[in-house]
């Protein structure tokens, strides 16, 4: 009996771990404020795969961090712009919001937070808002702003292959490089809004070098002596892709006294620059692309209207391989007709054209950059619009015949389109024929995340 009875405890105690375990391996969703006071209070005491989630509110902490733990740190709802900026860390311009260091990898996600006035100083100068150094996080659909660093304003990325991607970062300035992103590594920056940061020398939207891939971001208004938009120095390969870049200003400051590359600047890198839209921006030499030393290939890109500082600028060394490319109406002091400084004008050899695009409507609110069209054009204030224009782009279906155009809608002439929306779901169609509107928008055509925010007080 004595031994039945022992084989019987044994047996309730197995099917009691057995059933306990499950219950350990379930992921945990710790609420902040209700299960713990503080968002590291709910860190400390998550596990792998736990959620640590944080009610709308302002926070008042800094230096966060995961602990190497794979853990979601979000809001409520990361989708809902409402709730996205009413879920805030605050650093009030005395302490950096998270410093990631720990070797963490893509399993750790922040997303769907505000972090704002995040400062970088005292010795830590790195990322005003986020410092990853070492690690490898996903950074999703945050809001990043009035942060400021000596390097990466808003995000600063070293030795990382980190994902940052549908953030909005404004109003974030680094006292050297990157005002909006600071990135070194094999970074990937895909589908974010920088728009009215500043870096006093390099990259006031991006400062890049490494391996770093841009692709699918508006990139507006923002300011730098070298780089306004995007400054790429010791790039070993890089790729910038189907981006907005647009309204940028290369200033001068300090010793240097000359503003370069106001969208794009590029030293001692090698690149590839294809179906970006490059317009409006402007700096002294180079208002759309500068190139230094650099192996630079252009492709199937619009760089338009540069008021100061020409369209394509060569200070020295090899000139860069343009092919397919739209490159008009940008001046210099003195006057218009700079699409080309310091080389041959490319104009009518290998695909290229100089040739008004036909912004659909640049110069309203943050500017619509799709080409008009007759048989079609995304409009981007009417979700699932489509509307007809009485006067047809030449830069649509004028890009590489070699680039893959399949991803374009219906009606798209069998070859992809200069510019930004080249190979998209929002790419301008072909022909005469009249739109149908369409309702509600369809799920594979991605809004680009130009959303405003109230950007704070300084």
């Amino acid at each position: 009996m004595e031994v039945w009875n022992m084989i019987n405890a044994r047996v309730f105690l197995c099917i009691c771990i057995l059933g306990f375990i499950p219950a350990l391996a379930h992921p945990a969703v710790l609420n902040v404020p209700s299960d713990h006071a503080t968002i590291m209070g709910a860190v400390v005491a998550a596990i792998n795969g736990d959620e640590v989630v944080i009610a709308p509110g302002t926070y008042h902490e800094g230096h966060l961090n995961f602990q190497k733990k794979a853990i979601t740190i979000r809001s409520t709802n990361p989708d809902d712009p409402v709730c996205v900026s009413q879920t805030i860390i605050d650093g009030e311009n005395t302490r950096q919001i998270f410093n990631i260091r720990f070797g963490e990898g893509p399993g750790s996600i922040l997303e769907g937070l505000t972090l704002r006035r995040g400062f970088a100083g005292e010795g830590v100068i790195f990322g005003g808002g986020i410092s990853i150094s070492g690690s490898s996080p996903t950074i999703r659909n945050c809001r990043l702003a009035g942060c400021k660093a000596r390097y990466g304003g808003g995000i600063y990325c070293y030795e990382s292959s980190a994902i940052l991607e549908g953030n909005f970062i404004g109003a974030c300035e680094a006292e050297l490089a990157g005002g909006g992103i600071c990135a070194s590594g094999t970074v990937t920056i895909r589908d974010n809004a920088l728009f009215g940061n500043a870096a006093n020398n390099q990259g006031g939207g991006i400062q890049a070098s490494g391996h770093v891939t841009i692709i699918r971001n508006d990139i507006i208004a923002n300011r730098s002596s070298h780089g306004a938009g995007i400054s790429c120095t010791g790039m070993v390969s890089g790729d910038i892709s189907h981006n907005i870049i647009c309204r940028n200003a290369g200033v001068r400051w300090g010793e240097c006294g000359i503003g370069m590359g106001g969208g794009i600047y590029c030293a001692a890198s090698n690149i590839r620059i294809h179906n970006n839209t490059i317009a409006y921006n402007s700096a002294d030499w180079g208002g759309g692309v500068h190139t230094y030393n650099s192996q630079v290939s252009i492709n199937s890109c619009i760089i338009a209207f540069s008021p100061e500082g020409g369209g394509l600028y060569l200070r020295e060394g090899a000139p860069p391989a343009v092919t397919y490319t739209n490159v008009f109406g940008n001046a210099m002091t003195g006057g218009a007709g700079h699409d080309y400084v310091n080389m041959g004008s490319l104009t009518g050899i290998a695909g290229n054209t100089s040739v008004d695009p036909l912004f659909a409507d640049p110069d309203t609110g943050n500017g619509d950059y799709h080409l008009k069209s007759r048989a079609g054009r995304w409009n981007p204030n009417v979700a699932g619009y489509w509307v007809a224009d009485e006067i047809h782009s030449p830069c649509i279906d004028a890009g590489d015949p070699a680039f893959e155009f399949g991803n374009e809608p219906a009606l798209n002439g069998g070859r992809i389109n200069m510019g930004a929306y080249g190979n998209t779901s929002q790419a301008s169609k072909t022909g005469t024929i009249k739109p149908v509107p369409m309702f509600p928008r369809p799920l594979d055509v991605p809004l680009r995340p130009r959303t405003p925010i109230t950007l704070p007080q300084k």
